[in-house]
């Protein structure tokens, strides 16, 4: 959470959301 937070505060709100869906998915995933 530590990292999608730091992203969030990083990038943009729009590009962050789906970063951090991404991300979360690809971890998911793997």
């Amino acid at each position: 959470m530590s990292t999608g937070t730091q992203i969030n505060c990083s990038l943009q709100p729009g590009i962050t959301k789906n970063a951090t869906v991404v991300f979360e998915h690809f971890q998911q995933g793997s």
